[in-house]
């Protein structure tokens, strides 16, 4: 230390150069430094407000947490709601065989069907994929149920879709239809030239044709809600199933963020040359000064 500030004091036009060029020059180290290695400014752990849509995740998939949006215009009782629900599960069995005819038996027996049913590799590692419908209020206890019958759930999760307001929609379509329907069978009734009874009849037709088709949109929305989509994958190789592991190791999304890293880095380094230079209209000739000054002292 003693040596460096004898130093200074004997070339005193050079460490007052060094001096201005840390000066301009930090700004652009600190952003440089900020931006490669991810240091936290303390903004990380703040929380957004978004939408909550009702997902529910549980398996080895890290999950994110978030302050649901609370709409001051919804309704607060939820009994009268009408939500279509989905599920999924991926689960390690013994038996994918035995396992599904399990599932099966008990899908029937609370009032549910098997959509789909697909076992491939049944001599090797069996892997077995099944869509069923079951009834939203027997939900959970077959979530529970396919659970007992498994070795390890590598992921599962519930999402919900409340299609309400949808379904008001259509019925508010359905009464004003059922209106003017009405209306042109009234006026139907009374007509008296053939021409305006074949343009009327032409028009209840194609109203009946609009309202049976919103009425078939509401059978698909109330059969959704009442019967839930569960998808299920089993097998008994843990890595043929579809799930995400806590830590993945992807050496291609590595290696991208590598190279962008380093573009980052040569970006903000010529940004900082070119600001060093345009900045050079002070610092040089401060530092010619300072040259001339220190070889003029000596």
């Amino acid at each position: 230390m003693q040596k460096l500030i004898a130093w200074i004091k004997t070339n005193k036009a050079l460490s007052l150069a060094a001096l201005v060029i840390v000066w301009l020059a930090w700004p652009r180290v600190e952003t440089i430094f900020y931006t490669n290695t991810g240091f936290d400014l303390g903004f990380s752990n703040q929380k957004t407000g978004m939408y909550d849509s009702g997902y529910e995740s549980v398996g080895l998939a890290a999950s994110s947490s978030y302050y649901p949006y609370e709409d001051p215009y919804a309704p607060t009782d939820s009994s009268d709601r009408m939500v279509v629900k989905n599920a999924s599960i991926a689960m390690l069995v013994n038996d994918v065989v035995d396992t599904e005819t399990k599932i099966t038996s008990h899908v029937e027996s609370v009032g549910g069907y098997v959509v789909t049913s697909n076992i491939s590799r049944p001599t090797e590692s069996p892997y077995s994929t099944m869509s069923l419908r079951i009834p939203s209020d027997s939900l959970d206890s077959a979530l529970d149920f396919f659970n007992s019958l498994s070795v390890k759930v590598t992921s599962q999760s519930i999402s919900g879709r409340d299609v309400t307001d949808q379904y008001t929609d259509i019925q508010a379509h359905i009464d004003s239809l059922t209106k003017t329907k009405t209306r042109y069978e009234s006026i139907r009734d009374n007509a008296t030239e053939v021409s305006d009874l074949i343009t009327v009849t032409r028009e209840i037709t194609t109203i009946q044709n609009q309202i049976d088709s919103y009425v078939g949109q509401q059978q698909y929305l109330e059969q959704t809600a009442k019967f839930s989509l569960v998808s299920v994958d089993m097998s008994t190789d843990e890595l043929a199933l579809p799930y995400a592991p806590e830590n993945p190791f992807r050496p291609a999304v590595v290696f991208k963020t590598a190279v962008r890293s380093v573009l980052t880095l040569f970006q903000n380094t010529a940004e900082s040359l070119i600001w060093f230079g345009v900045y050079g209209i002070i610092w040089i000739p401060l530092l010619l000064l300072g040259l001339w000054w220190y070889r003029r002292s000596r």
